[in-house]
């Protein structure tokens, strides 16, 4: 894995906010939604969600442990919280259940130190 530079972390952005409206267009039809795209959505919310915090000025990857709370999309969280509430039907547990579940822990941890 390399180190990804500001120029192509900013490339990131406008794909996962298009990932994200593309998820939400699925979940608005009753047709569609279900708790694997809820749950999904709570994924793609909660790395959202970090991502002011997880560039340095000097364009580096900042690691989960070293990053800033403070800086995190309290709104986004918001959102992935409600979207994992919303997954928490009865059906299949996947992967993304358990990515979600633990996203949400380090989301609603006040420092690294408070998720195990």
């Amino acid at each position: 894995m390399g180190i990804l530079s500001v120029d192509s972390f900013d490339q990131i952005n406008p794909l996962a906010r298009e990932a994200i409206r593309l998820i939400d267009l699925v979940i608005a039809n009753p047709r569609t939604v279900t708790p694997e795209m809820h749950v999904l959505a709570a994924l793609m919310q909660f790395h959202a969600s970090r991502f002011p915090a997880r560039v340095s000025s000097a364009g580096l990857m900042i690691v989960l442990a070293e990053q800033d709370r403070r800086l995190w999309d309290e709104e986004r969280v918001a959102k992935g919280l409600a979207h994992l509430r919303a997954a928490s039907q009865p059906g299949p547990l996947t992967r993304y259940h358990c990515e979600a579940g633990i996203a949400a822990a380090h989301a609603q941890a006040l420092g690294e130190e408070d998720t195990d």
